[in-house]
C-alpha cells in the first residue's frame, strides 16, 4: 500500500526500543519482553481460536504457538541488523498473520483433505452474494450469512450443524454451505461447518502422522518446519547459549571446526543457524571461530552441517581424527557446563555424546 503524502512509514513505535537499542545484551532483553507481553499473547488467542480443542490439541496449539515465536524472533533479528529492510508498520497485523499462516500450514499437514474441504468452505463464503465469513473472539474465524456480520458465534448453532450434517443429503457444494448455514440459523465457526460440510459428503482423513516411527515424541514442529529448538526454550535459554558460545569459542580450532560445522538435530538439520538466530553470534563471528573466511562460510552456509570426511579434507587429517576431535570438545564442554543451572535439551545436545559418534543428535 503507498503511503499519502508526506507521510513517512516507519517501524511501528512498539519495535523501536528493540531496534534502536545500543547493544545486543539490551536488544535481548528489549525483545524477550516484546515477545511476552505482545507477542505471545496475541498467538496463543490465534492460534486456539483455529485448532481444535480435540485429542491432542493442546499439544498440536503448543507447538505451532512455539513455532510463530521462532520465526518472529528470526525475522525481528533480521529487521535490526538490516536498517534499509521494509518497515513494520503493524506488529500486531504481522503477528496475527504469521499465526493464521502457521495454522493453515498445520491443517495442510495434518488433515490435508479437510484442509482443501476448508479452503472451498471459505471460498463460498467470500464469493457467494449473502454469504460472510469474518474474525470473531480471539480471532477465530466466523461464519454465516451477511446481515449477521459483525455477531459472536451462537452456541445452539453448533447443535444445529452437528443435526444437520448427519441428516442433509448431498448437494451441490455452494448449495449445501448455504444450506447448512440457513439450518444453523445464527453465526457459527468456519471449523465447526466445515465440519457439517465434510459429514455431508463423507470427507474426512486420519490425521497424518508427523512424528518419525522411528523416534517417539518427535514434535510437530520439528516435521512442519524448520528443524529447531521451539522459542519458548531459545528464550529461556538464551544466558546458557552465551556462556556455551562463549566456551565454545576457547576450544581448540580443530576442535571447533569438527563440532560447529556438523552441528545436526535429529532430522539431520543444521543447528549452527542458531547462534545467528538468537542473537549470540554473528555469521562473520562463526567465521572466525571456524578458521574460514566469511565469503567461504557464508558459499558452505545452505549446505551444513557437512559431514567428517569434508572436515577431514580441510584439516588435513583423517576422518577418524575428527570423530575424536569432536568427542574431546564435547566432553570439555560438559565439564565446563556441569555447574550452569539450565541446559535445555537442544542446547544440551551439543555436550552430549550421540549414540553414533559421527552425527551430533539431541540429548
Amino acid at each position: 500500500m503507498a503511503s499519502l503524502p508526506g507521510v513517512e512509514v516507519g517501524h511501528d513505535p512498539l519495535l523501536r526500543p528493540f531496534l534502536e537499542s545500543p547493544d545486543e545484551e539490551a536488544a535481548r532483553v528489549c525483545l524477550s519482553e516484546l515477545l511476552e507481553r505482545h507477542a505471545s499473547p496475541l498467538v496463543r488467542d490465534v492460534v486456539r481460536g483455529q485448532i481444535p480443542d480435540r485429542a491432542g490439541g493442546a499439544a498440536d496449539a503448543g507447538d505451532v504457538h512455539s513455532g510463530v515465536l521462532l520465526r518472529l524472533t528470526a525475522h525481528l533479528w533480521s529487521l535490526r541488523r538490516e536498517p534499509r529492510a521494509e518497515p513494520l508498520a503493524s506488529f500486531s497485523g504481522y503477528v496475527a498473520a504469521c499465526a493464521h499462516n502457521a495454522c493453515h500450514a498445520f491443517f495442510r499437514h495434518r488433515y490435508p483433505q479437510r484442509s482443501r474441504l476448508r479452503n472451498k468452505v471459505r471460498y463460498v463464503l467470500t464469493h457467494e452474494p449473502g454469504l460472510a465469513l469474518w474474525a470473531g473472539e480471539r480471532h477465530a474465524w466466523l461464519a454465516g450469512r451477511a446481515a449477521w456480520q459483525g455477531r459472536p458465534a451462537a452456541a445452539e448453532a453448533t447443535m444445529r450443524l452437528a443435526d444437520a450434517g448427519a441428516r442433509m443429503g448431498p448437494r451441490p457444494f455452494a448449495e449445501l454451505v448455504r444450506a447448512l448455514i440457513d439450518q444453523a440459523g445464527a453465526p457459527c465457526r468456519l471449523e465447526q461447518l466445515a465440519d457439517a460440510v465434510g459429514r455431508v459428503l463423507g470427507v474426512s482423513d486420519e490425521a497424518v502422522s508427523l512424528a518419525d516411527e522411528s523416534e517417539p515424541g518427535t514434535s510437530l514442529e520439528s516435521r512442519l518446519a524448520d528443524p529447531a529448538p521451539s522459542a519458548a526454550e531459545q528464550i529461556d535459554s538464551r544466558r546458557y547459549l552465551e556462556r556455551l558460545w562463549a566456551e565454545i569459542c576457547e576450544l581448540p580450532a580443530h576442535q571447533r571446526m569438527a563440532l560447529l560445522l556438523n552441528l545436526r538435530d535429529e532430522g539431520g538439520g543444521g543447528m549452527l543457524g542458531l547462534f545467528p538466530v538468537t542473537g549470540v553470534a554473528s555469521q562473520a563471528r562463526i567465521s572466525e571461530v571456524v578458521g574460514l573466511s566469511p565469503e567461504r562460510l557464508a558459499e558452505l552456509w545452505p549446505r551444513l552441517p557437512v559431514d567428517d570426511e569434508w572436515i577431514a579434507e580441510e584439516l588435513k587429517v583423517t576422518r577418524r581424527q575428527v570423530i575424536n576431535f569432536r568427542k574431546c570438545a564435547r566432553e570439555r564442554l560438559a565439564r565446563r557446563m556441569r555447574k550452569v543451572p539450565v541446559a535445555k535439551k537442544f542446547v544440551s545436545g551439543i555436550t552430549e555424546q550421540p549414540p553414533d559418534s559421527s552425527t551430533l543428535a539431541r540429548g
